[in-house]
């Protein structure tokens, strides 16, 4: 069953692979494809929602500032850039400095990275860290990266501010990491793969694992033993990872423990983390919560 296993994954990634296109990762100059420093106006950046917009000194930095007054609709409020003559497989890096003050709603400052089509829709986003508490102490470096998918022929660099208060944003920055370059034409004609079992390409390897969401919801008795369970006894998984929330009551608590227990006579090694933890930034604030 493993040695089966190992063949499907290979293949699998080997189509996933094929899946990318017939490209290949290059090196790519590091420049910034845009400016390093707003300028007056913001010129070249184009402002969405309902903010005030304005170019402001900050901690002797030239930012770009963004203030959501109380009673205006969070609608992901932004600027944003466009950079055209992209490449599907190309791998763009985006980045950004932000400071906020007094953001006690909504999903905070953060950046993103946008790849759109010729229709200027959506083709993929990649988003950097996504919190109320960025630049709530001092000035948070964000970063977002990905690989361009196919149709898209622009890519975009979001500043947003989803929530009441203001935030500032300075140094922006995009670069072309890896140019996807395309493989040499070599015809139609048939292809051969070779999979070697006694050549791992991990040889700490220990096996298929998952992350499981199962326990989280009501099944009934029926569904668990003829779907869930029959199917995890024939799958044997090595590892599994599950989620608890720390405002499960006892009936929660006690279902979940009916998984492990299953899980266990597949003698499958499961790991617990958190669901939806609080951040924390005192030892005290961590021993409370444990």
């Amino acid at each position: 069953m493993k040695w089966i296993c190992r063949i499907c994954l290979a293949l699998l990634l080997m189509s996933g692979m094929l899946a990318r296109g017939a490209f290949r990762a290059a090196g790519a100059p590091q420049a910034s494809l845009i400016p390093d420093e707003f300028v007056a106006g913001l010129t070249g950046w184009e402002q969405s929602g309902v903010a005030a917009f304005a170019l402001v000194r900050r901690d002797g930095r030239t930012a770009a500032e963004i203030s959501v007054a109380p009673g205006a609709e969070l609608k992901y409020q932004q600027i944003r850039r466009i950079t055209p003559s992209v490449h599907e497989g190309d791998v763009y890096e985006a980045s950004v400095e932000v400071r906020s003050e007094g953001l006690a709603d909504g999903t905070g400052a953060y950046m993103a990275l946008e790849y759109l089509d010729a229709a200027g829709e959506r083709a993929g986003i990649v988003h950097g860290p996504v919190a109320q508490t960025n630049g709530a102490r001092g000035w948070d470096r964000l970063a977002a990266s990905g690989p361009a998918p196919k149709n898209a022929v622009s890519v975009q660099i979001d500043l947003v501010l989803n929530s009441h208060g203001t935030a500032w944003f300075a140094h922006p920055s995009l670069l072309l990491t890896e140019r996807a370059e395309a493989w040499p034409e070599l015809g139609s004609r048939l292809r051969t793969a070779a999979i070697d079992l006694q050549m791992p390409l991990n040889a700490h390897f220990i096996g298929l694992g998952f992350h499981a969401f199962h326990h989280s919801f009501p099944n009934t008795p029926t569904e668990m033993d003829e779907v869930l369970y029959k199917r995890w006894r024939e799958l044997g998984p090595t590892f599994v990872r599950v989620n608890h929330n720390q405002a499960w009551d006892r009936k929660m608590l006690d279902q979940m423990a009916d998984h492990l227990l299953r899980m266990r006579e597949t003698g499958t090694q499961v790991y617990v983390t958190t669901w939806d933890p609080p951040v924390l930034h005192t030892d005290d604030e961590i021993a409370a919560y444990a």
